[in-house]
């Protein structure tokens, strides 16, 4: 019995993974919905250099009296902040550009799943098909793809299951304190 998890097996997951989601990346031409285009948006105006501001009328929520109006009111900064990365990484303000680290990050999951699998049952076999599983996330695929949390949530919440699991040492607890903190943004 082998002590860790076929890199092998990982490799093919992850491909996987990158090959689904870009096939379906390549239908969406837009964010396609309010949420994620919220996020494209502010991440276009702060790549930009205009700041973390909203220059149109979101929502109510925020009683607005001025626009521009001070961005993230209502909804978490966090997905717009990795979209900026990814369109300063591709010094692109598109939004093929800035969907691409959420496309890397929701290829992570069916590693995260293997790796996790693979920590309970010792059986690489069953690893690797638990993360075949993860490689098609029938009515998340969708939102995997464009500039929404999923992506995020998913990687996260996968880290934590995986850190859970772990022997309890000073630095499981920062990282498991570090990861809810990035999923609270």
């Amino acid at each position: 019995e082998q002590k860790n998890m076929n890199w092998k097996y990982l490799g093919i997951l992850f491909l996987l993974g990158v090959g689904l989601l870009s096939v379906t990346a390549s239908f969406q031409n837009s964010p396609g919905y309010m949420d994620a285009e919220y996020y494209a948006a502010i991440a276009r105006r702060i790549y930009e250099g205009k700041g973390f501001t909203e220059p149109f009328v979101w929502n109510y929520l925020g009683g607005y009296k001025l626009i521009p109006q001070p961005a993230f009111q209502y909804w978490k900064p966090l997905p717009s902040l990795v979209a900026v990365l990814s369109m300063s990484i591709l010094q692109s303000r598109s939004f093929q550009a800035a969907r691409v680290l959420f496309i890397v990050t929701a290829s992570m999951a069916p590693l995260i799943t293997a790796l996790f699998s693979y920590q309970l049952t010792r059986d690489q076999k069953k690893a690797f098909l638990s993360g075949l599983f993860a490689c098609f996330p029938a009515f998340y695929l969708p939102f995997l793809t464009t500039t929404d949390s999923f992506p995020i949530y998913l990687l996260g919440g996968g880290l934590l299951f995986f850190l859970l699991n772990q022997k309890h040492s000073r630095i499981k607890i920062l990282l498991i304190g570090f990861i809810c903190g990035l999923m609270g943004l």
